[in-house]
């Protein structure tokens, strides 16, 4: 089984992933980290240095090395702009957190998400609903992450799972 998270930033994808992975007694990969150790940088870096130009081919790289394997798969909230994220995707259950404008506002440490860091809540918010468009294109479903726990989102997750 392949098992797709895809979401926002903030959306606990990591956290929620591997919970699941484990639970699934599976493999599991972060899209970001993956990034991270190809690069030898952290993704901040990376667009601090390279560009968001950069990150998405990277990421695009790691996409079509992760594009048949099993396991539990974190996005980083860009990734379905990447190119190739069409056929990556084809083949798993994928999943969308979704999270709200204020919870990810909540969530989000300043300095650790290059994108976002200096945005308004305004602006936030319609940065949120550009990317929810494309999530719900891709998405087999769409589990609700606001006031809940990481633990609650990966039980819901799983039962999403258990019920294909």
């Amino acid at each position: 089984m392949k098992v797709v998270l895809i979401g926002f930033a903030a959306s606990y994808k990591t956290t929620v992933g591997s919970l699941i992975a484990k639970q699934l007694q599976c493999s599991f990969w972060d899209v970001d980290s993956l990034v991270e150790e190809v690069a030898h940088s952290t993704v901040s870096e990376i667009f601090a240095q390279q560009g968001e130009k950069a990150f998405r081919k990277m990421e695009n790289d790691v996409l079509k090395k992760l594009s048949d394997v099993r396991g539990v798969i974190s996005c980083g909230g860009g990734s379905v702009l990447a190119k190739n994220f069409p056929s990556f995707a084809k083949n798993g259950k994928v999943v969308w957190l979704k999270t709200s404008a204020n919870s990810v506002k909540q969530r989000l440490t300043v300095g650790t998400r290059p994108l976002f860091d200096n945005l308004s809540a305004e602006q936030l918010a319609q940065q949120v609903e550009q990317r929810e468009k494309l999530y719900r294109n891709f998405a087999d479903v769409c589990i609700v992450t606001d006031d809940k726990t990481s633990q609650q989102v990966a039980d819901e997750t799983l039962q999403f799972l258990q019920l294909r």
